[in-house]
């Protein structure tokens, strides 16, 4: 938690083909004043059934003077992507925070590489949102490097529910 104390929060946003913008991030779930509308995932704290936190994303620009919380908020760096293509951006985000498969469910088999449905997005101290944003960069094509203050940015997730193929089928009939 050392490295958290003073660090940067990643978002991303992008516009559509009709001129709309859109942002992505992955945050507490207290920031979600009880609408579930805009989450596209959503992770619970291991073993607890406590639902911490999800990936939203939410119609407009990413706020830019307070937070939802209205704590003032320091945009360190705006900055354009060049050949990002948001509709690969919106999949990998929404396949960053799938959760709600059942195990055994087609496509859910993994070594927890990737999210493959079952639990929700990567977190953990060291996976937050700038692990996400990083990852699903990558995922598009895009080697940004890190920028100053993010915590995380080179963390490689992990997704704990997504790694039943580790483990030998056991056939009890």
């Amino acid at each position: 938690m050392k490295d958290h104390e003073i660090a940067v929060h990643c978002a991303l946003e992008w516009k559509d083909d009709r001129g709309k913008w859109w942002y992505a991030e992955l945050r507490s779930s207290k920031w979600d004043h009880g609408s579930t509308e805009h989450r596209v995932g959503l992770g619970e704290f291991p073993c607890t059934g406590y639902i911490a936190y999800g990936i939203f994303i939410c119609p407009g620009r990413c706020p830019r003077s307070i937070d939802l919380l209205g704590r003032p908020i320091t945009v360190m760096i705006d900055e354009v992507i060049p050949k990002c293509d948001y509709k690969r951006l919106d999949a990998e985000i929404r396949k960053y925070g799938a959760f709600g498969k059942k195990p055994n469910d087609p496509g859910t088999e993994g070594f927890g590489k990737e999210n493959c449905g079952l639990g929700g997005p990567a977190y953990k101290p060291g996976q937050n949102s700038n692990t996400m944003v990083n990852f699903v960069l990558r995922k598009c094509g895009i080697q940004h490097c890190a920028p100053d203050l993010t915590a995380g940015w080179d963390t490689v997730p992990t997704f704990p529910y997504s790694s039943d193929r580790r483990y030998p089928r056991y056939y009890n009939d």
